[in-house]
């Protein structure tokens, strides 16, 4: 038992040994872009005797954070154990700002509205500041969808200082859209709902996106439709649900009354067009809506 214990006290004090100790100068705010593709380890490092995997590791830690970090955070998470190396971090305490949060909250986005696509014109993707500086956004437009301008005032009035960065950014409307289970070509006989799946989809223009499953029928695509694209209706061709010279069913409608006859269309129609047809035993014209296959509606 014994032998056991001092085993155990002797591995814990040859690990506590090996830790190496380096010290990290980080700004007291950091503000940054979520999903970067480069770490702006420059601004949010000032200085620093860490080797280059520590500085990276914490770096990476920013860009997954937001709001208070301290040192015993730092040094608490995996990455940084894994390097051997304990962090002495000045300040004590840094808060760390998830700028499309940021961007969400001052502009007052709309329910179901929300930021994309962000990047710095800069090639950044952090801004650090000290304790004394401030941030100020601007954004003119966006109260509305699509690609926008955004203006970044860092301030310094102890110094008398002050810069500008400017990001891009896309306002996106979340909205239900039928998109593809599958990838679908020009010669699918026939579209149907079973071929999509109704999704949330982030855009700008939601009118221009089809979502009535059940009219699918009376369309066919003009073009390929891969998997995972919400269906527009410039993707869609209407097909002719009547033709001319072939009799269909015509609907005559008048208040409450509903009676049923058949029509000769003088012109093909599609979906939601307006054709004329003659009464084969009045040779009366009439003019209706095409609102099914061989199926006419007639408001009297």
């Amino acid at each position: 038992m014994k032998l056991i214990l001092l085993a155990s006290l002797f591995i814990s004090f040859s690990s506590f040994g090996n830790t190496k100790t380096c010290k990290i100068n980080s700004f007291e705010k950091i503000y940054y872009l979520p999903k970067s593709k480069n770490l702006d380890s420059n601004s949010i490092i000032k200085k620093s005797d860490c080797p280059l995997t520590v500085r990276r590791n914490f770096s990476r830690q920013i860009y997954k954070s937001s709001g208070v970090l301290t040192s015993n955070v730092i040094n608490s998470i995996s990455e940084m154990i894994n390097t051997g190396y304990k962090v002495e971090l000045t300040p004590n305490k840094i808060q760390v700002i998830n700028l499309k949060n940021e961007f969400q909250k001052q502009f007052k986005l709309r329910k179901g509205w929300s930021f994309g696509k962000l990047k710095m014109l800069n090639k950044k993707s952090a801004i650090g500041l000290d304790l004394e500086s401030s941030l100020s956004l601007s954004c003119e437009l966006c109260h509305t969808t699509g690609e926008k301008n955004i203006s970044l005032e860092v301030r310094n009035p102890v110094e008398g200082f002050s810069k500008t960065f400017w990001a891009q950014g896309t306002v996106y409307i979340s909205t239900i859209a039928l998109v593809p289970v599958r990838a679908i070509s020009t010669s699918e006989p026939q579209l149907s709902p079973s071929l999509f799946r109704k999704q949330q989809i982030n855009v700008t223009r939601p009118e221009q996106f089809f979502t009535n499953s059940d009219q699918l029928v009376f369309y066919k695509l003009n073009k390929p439709l891969p998997e995972g694209n919400g269906l527009k209706f410039t993707d869609l061709t209407p097909i002719n649900l009547v033709s001319a010279g072939i009799p269909t069913k015509v609907i005559l409608k008048s208040g409450g009354l509903i009676l049923n006859g058949t029509g000769i269309p003088s012109q093909s129609g599609k979906f939601g067009e307006i054709i004329k047809l003659r009464n084969p035993k009045t040779k009366r014209m009439i003019i209706g809506k095409v609102v099914d296959f061989n199926k006419v509606l007639v408001d009297l």
